[in-house]
């Protein structure tokens, strides 16, 4: 089966504000690594890449910082889109759908300066293979490459840079500790860094929300 992923990338100085958006939290419990949906990059270029197994983060409502970069890519129909953008507003989207056409490709917006030489490129491969690779869609790249030169992430190598050269990139799991509704999940409360098995109840109440810790382990030992 083919890859279907998406991922959003903000400078570094803007992790804290992504992750409170998702609704996530980097988790401190290993034994989760291989049933997360979520992880998280910091790229040498100085992006935090958050990268979902689910959802379609090109499609967030907003996205922090002065800077961020979206992509996502289904390739058992051969979709791709990316997203541009800038204080909280989207300022350029670039989308193929193959089902429209092996040439297919949509932009809307101010494009970024390295989008016009990567489409000419891969485009140009395209008509040099159609004849013998009929099946070779290169133009699902454009998008994937456009966010790539942006920020550096590619989610088929992400430790490869352009030059070829591998970095070593520290891989961050991440868990959900809110659910739609905003409330937290006490179920993953011990997995958030100096929680130590503390029970957090989020109490709403017209004018205020009031926080209350209960040191649940305390309460236990005098059951």
């Amino acid at each position: 089966m083919g890859a279907s992923l998406s991922w959003v990338a903000v400078q570094d100085r803007s992790k804290a504000e992504l992750l409170d958006l998702l609704g996530l939290a980097v988790s401190t419990a290993e034994a989760e690594t291989n049933d997360s949906e979520y992880f998280g990059y910091a790229m040498p270029s100085g992006w935090y890449v958050v990268l979902s197994g689910r959802g379609d983060l090109t499609e967030l409502p907003t996205v922090p910082g002065e800077q961020a970069v979206a992509c996502s890519v289904e390739e058992n129909v051969m979709v791709s889109i990316a997203t541009g953008w800038s204080r909280g507003e989207c300022t350029w989207r670039i989308t193929h759908d193959s089902e429209q056409g092996i040439e297919h490709l949509e932009t809307e917006g101010d494009l970024p300066d390295c989008f016009a030489s990567i489409r000419d490129g891969l485009f140009a491969e395209q008509a040099q293979f159609d004849a013998e690779r009929p099946q070779v869609d290169y133009i699902f790249d454009i998008p994937v490459q456009v966010a790539k030169a942006l920020t550096g992430y590619d989610y088929a190598d992400p430790e490869m840079d352009e030059e070829g050269n591998y970095t070593e990139i520290e891989e961050e799991v991440l868990v959900r500790v809110r659910d739609a509704g905003g409330k937290v999940k006490a179920s993953q409360l011990d997995d958030l860094p100096g929680s130590k098995g503390c029970l957090l109840l989020m109490i709403a109440v017209p004018s205020a929300t009031i926080a209350v810790g209960m040191a649940l382990r305390s309460v236990l030992q005098l059951i």
